[in-house]
């Protein structure tokens, strides 16, 4: 029979059995000593699609495509490549620790097989990631066996990581939608359990566009601060010039709510991370997610305005980094013309609590 088949059949039956426990007379894992190309007494480990319970298993060097992707895959989890990698005939990619050595091995022909049957290398990208994720979440420090808790984190693992390599939902989701069992046995789960973990690891990875690398917010409270109005933060000639226009210029278009990453030393901008709208807005367009600069035209007392002294310096505590912000602003001001597109300034402002997003 040809070793394509038999590897398609040996997936469909195999691939919810996983890493099983290792039995009361087992060995431990070792590199045999008379053949440094067979790893020993091999009952154990976090298999992808079956169980690690072959006794001796021939292994050759990785191939630099695998080896490679390995590569990738950490490159994007900030950590440095400390894997040994190996290839053999196990129709399996296997996770375990042989002598306290972190070890993959894989068949080269399943690759193969599997990128072959999806037409992306995705596949085979997924596969690695998920064993890696059974490394870095511990599961090999173990010799209890896989279970349905282990098997999701590392399908979780292997979507996040997928996203942040730049593969599409249904590119992550390709190796469980090829390989995946209907049923779940009593060390991996269904099919449509190992997908939404899967989904929620790309969504997650996806999420932190709008949530990573933010500061915390400040320890304070809302009685600690004003509620900041146009009338405080814009020049009263510039309110004027807008009366005098026909009043249209500071016309209310909805609040935003953000988080303020960066403050210029003197107060007069910040970049704010823009977390939602209102629903009513009335912004040229949907801006969530984006990061803005934001100016302020008057950012302390002795303006023309009806910023009060202590006003002014309450405003600099209120305009910090991590500052959870409730704002609205307005592009350029009356007079200035278009010298000032794109430039756009704050017309309210104020406190909201550090948990609200």
């Amino acid at each position: 029979m040809n070793r394509y088949i038999i590897n398609a059949l040996v997936l469909v039956v195999a691939y919810t059995i996983g890493c099983m426990p290792e039995s009361n007379n087992s060995q431990t894992i070792k590199t045999a000593p008379s053949d440094p190309n067979v790893l020993s007494g091999f009952t154990h480990g976090c298999g992808f699609n079956g169980p690690a319970t072959q006794r001796n298993i021939r292994i050759q060097q990785a191939r630099p495509r695998e080896f490679n992707q390995l590569e990738s895959i950490l490159r994007h989890t900030g950590l440095m490549m400390n894997f040994e990698v190996f290839g053999a005939d196990i129709q399996n990619a296997i996770a375990t620790i042989i002598d306290g050595r972190r070890i993959i091995v894989y068949d080269p022909i399943l690759f193969n097989f599997a990128d072959a049957r999806s037409g992306e290398y995705w596949t085979s990208m997924s596969i690695l990631a998920h064993e890696i994720g059974h490394h870095l979440s511990g599961h090999t420090l173990s010799n209890s066996g896989s279970n349905l808790s282990d098997e999701l984190v590392a399908d979780r693992f292997s979507g996040f990581v997928l996203y942040k390599m730049g593969a599409t939902l249904d590119q992550a989701l390709q190796a469980i939608q090829l390989l995946g069992s209907d049923y779940k046995s009593t060390t991996h789960p269904a099919r449509s359990d190992r997908i939404n973990a899967i989904a929620a690891g790309w969504n997650e990875a996806n999420n932190q566009r709008y949530t990573a690398a933010l500061p915390p917010p400040p320890i304070d409270n809302a009685e600690d601060f004003y509620v900041y109005t146009k009338n405080m933060l814009i020049e009263r000639e510039y309110l004027i010039a807008d009366q005098e226009s026909g009043g249209h210029w500071f016309e209310d278009q909805g609040y935003l709510y953000g988080i303020i990453t960066e403050v210029e030393k003197d107060v007069s901008n910040f970049r704010v991370r823009v977390v939602r709208m209102d629903n009513d807005h009335q912004y040229f367009r949907d801006i969530t997610g984006e990061d803005w600069t934001v100016w302020i035209d008057v950012n302390g007392f002795g303006g023309d305005n009806d910023m009060c002294r202590v006003c002014g310096f309450n405003l600099g505590s209120l305009i910090t980094p991590g500052r959870r912000l409730k704002f609205s602003m307005v592009e350029s001001l009356p007079g200035m013309g278009s010298a000032m597109h794109g430039v756009w300034f704050i017309t309210h402002a104020e406190y909201l609590p550090g948990n609200i997003f």
